[in-house]
């Protein structure tokens, strides 16, 4: 998930086998994120799934699942319950815990809306002013929470994950991990408690915690209780439909068939979060196990009868509203989660920005053309000079048509449906990757001038140059000490060393060993041990960097370093900030049997800002 905000939390042990962990994901501030630079989220923007996925280190594989947890927004910060399952991951999170190893937290975020802010602006989010540092952030306005995933390194200071207390078995009503004083009226308040939230564990770790006294406590316990029956009664009075002698919610025909399609896919998450978890429930009941099951639900939800025979069924379903529309929106929420776990090595150095159409647009860089001074007693402050610099990027439109055939209806193939959606997903990431990596090794600017030469100081050749620890030395330097046109240092910071496959292995050893080994003459002064760059810079591996046969003047040994995203080294754009394609279902030509879909995405590429990137010919 390469697009995803990673906020690292810390996780304490405490109990001897823990079920449930309350996570503090984000404190609701000001934080530094590897890849994105300074952020700040809107907790309000934010799309909170009903349920969320505990994984393993990011992992996306069943054997990768620890379990699952409950989000939610309180007091500006948010927090994640959580329940561990039996799997063989989650047992070694148990384990861990157990020996008292201090394991750490890391929430997935998807940023669907960002915007930029500038240093010392003043802005009021999540309940609260924030003053803006120096360098600006990212607001992030819309997100969406995707996974949460338990990680051996990595703490985030701010962020906390502590076990959630919950009531022993056989009346053992110790908590696990509550801070619970020691004195005779605190355990009475923590027994008491105990009794009034025994069914309802989130509570029981929020009034312990909290430090709520038994009123407040059971004012919570009735209006959860009334909330849950209000729920209820909600939903027994929903209209219900027939389908195969069960009942069916009054959702969306198109909505319940949608669900039912992801369900059979594997994605009942993707189902419950973009349609409800009342859908997905129903789609469960539909129990839809192929194409030709599907069609035949369509028709019962319709109120008609189902065709003895395959042609009429399938003819019989195509011809209503409900089955197209559904197979468009399913197509498009598998084909997005295919899009955003795509590898997208380009997010690591690459600023996005917004484009209003697909006409030229040109982006403006403001340069101050002086600098503070001294000012006597009595003076005035001197007029400084700005100016401006500018780069151009303009949108285009990319995308193909897939079609299922009849025939793989006629067969009963709904996992050819699966691959077509995810096949469009993949190569609409396939597609921004190629346009960025096509104009970085072109390396041409709007204006047709060298991007990397020696003119611009930004191009390092010759012998020498290979990657290791002095080149790396080198071309770091040359970026830290960069100045303007009047000579005053520009500030960047290396962020990203970008390699092609066949330097990964060096790059990661680079990066990742603490020590290097060093030989000493004899008679000389001892040296000092230690890797500068052990965890200083992100890698970024992308094997198009070497692939001779798409891409012209690639290479298997140049490899570049870029400050950080928002300097703008490179810059990428989407149609109205839409950073994901448009998948759909449309009416096939009356020569095409089958269903036919369309994806689409809208997006330019430009290189902007030399100064913020370095290539190295690694000879």
């Amino acid at each position: 998930m390469s697009n995803l905000l990673n906020l690292r939390a810390k996780l304490e042990a405490g109990a001897k086998k823990p079920g449930r962990l309350r996570i503090l994901a984000y404190s609701g501030g000001v934080i530094q994120v590897d890849g994105y630079g300074v952020i700040l989220i809107d907790l309000d923007g934010l799309d909170l799934p009903a349920s969320v996925p505990i994984l393993a280190n990011h992992e996306n594989a069943l054997d990768a699942v620890i379990g699952s947890g409950k989000p939610e927004v309180a007091d500006g910060k948010l927090f994640v319950v959580a329940t561990l399952a039996t799997t063989e991951s989650a047992e070694q999170v148990r384990d861990l815990i157990k020996s008292g190893v201090e394991l750490q937290a890391s929430v997935g975020v998807n940023p669907t809306e960002t915007r930029r802010l500038g240093a010392g602006e003043e802005v009021t989010v999540n309940g609260r002013s924030h003053s803006v540092p120096a360098g600006g952030c990212v607001l992030v306005v819309r997100g969406e929470l995707r996974e949460v995933s338990i990680l051996p390194v990595g703490a985030d200071c701010d962020t906390v994950v502590s076990l959630a207390a919950r009531a022993a078995k056989n009346g053992d009503r110790n908590m696990q991990n509550a801070k619970i004083d020691s004195t005779t009226a605190e355990r009475e308040r923590v027994t008491k408690i105990l009794d009034l939230t025994r069914d309802h564990p989130t509570l029981q770790a929020r009034a312990i915690e909290g430090g709520w006294n038994l009123d407040k406590t059971e004012n919570e316990v009735l209006r959860t209780r009334a909330q849950s029956a209000e729920l209820k009664a909600l939903r027994d009075s929903y209209p219900q439909l027939g389908v195969g002698g069960r009942t069916m919610p009054s959702v969306p025909h198109a909505d319940l068939l949608a669900s039912a399609c992801l369900l059979h896919t594997g994605k009942s998450a993707v189902a419950e979060r973009h349609f409800g978890a009342q859908a997905a429930q129903g789609a469960q009941d539909l129990k839809c196990h192929s194409m030709l099951d599907l069609c035949s639900r369509a028709i019962q939800l319709s109120g008609h009868p189902v065709p003895q025979g395959k042609t009429e069924l399938i003819r019989a379903a195509f011809s209503m509203t409900d089955l197209p529309v559904a197979l468009g929106l399913s197509a498009n929420k598998i084909s997005l989660d295919a899009y955003r776990e795509s590898p997208a090595s380009w997010r690591s150095f690459c600023r996005i920005v917004n484009l209003r159409d697909l006409k030229t647009h040109t982006l403006i860089r403001t340069v101050l053309g002086a600098e503070y001074e001294v000012v006597a007693p009595g003076g005035e402050l001197k007029h400084g000079k700005m100016s401006e610099e500018t780069t151009e990027i303009r949108g285009a439109t990319r995308g193909m048509i897939l079609q299922i055939d009849r025939s793989a209806i006629i067969n009963d193939d709904l996992g050819v449906f699966d691959s077509t959606a995810e096949k469009l997903g993949r190569s609409a990431a396939r597609a921004v990757s190629d346009a960025v990596f096509f104009a970085l090794l072109t390396n041409k600017t709007p204006s047709d001038a060298d991007f990397f030469s020696a003119d611009n100081a930004n191009l390092i050749t010759g012998a020498g140059t290979a990657l290791g620890i002095d080149a790396l030395s080198s071309a770091v330097a040359a970026m830290v000490g960069r100045v303007d046109s009047e000579s005053r240092n520009l500030d960047l910071r290396p962020r990203t060393l970008l390699v092609p496959a066949e330097l990964e292995s060096c790059a990661r050893s680079l990066l990742s060993s603490e020590t290097l080994t060093r030989y000493v003459a004899d008679g000389t002064d001892r040296q000092a041990e230690g890797n500068p760059f052990y965890k200083a810079l992100t890698l970024a591996v992308e094997p198009r960097l070497s692939n001779s046969a798409r891409f012209a003047d690639t290479s298997e040994s140049a490899w570049y370093i870029f400050s950080a995203p928002s300097d703008g080294s490179v810059v990428v754009g989407f149609l109205d900030g839409r950073d994901q394609p448009v998948v759909e279902q449309c009416d096939p030509p009356a020569d095409v049997l089958g269903v036919v879909y369309r994806g689409y995405h809208d997006f330019g590429v430009s290189l902007a800002d030399h100064r913020c990137a370095t290539k190295c010919e690694g000879v």
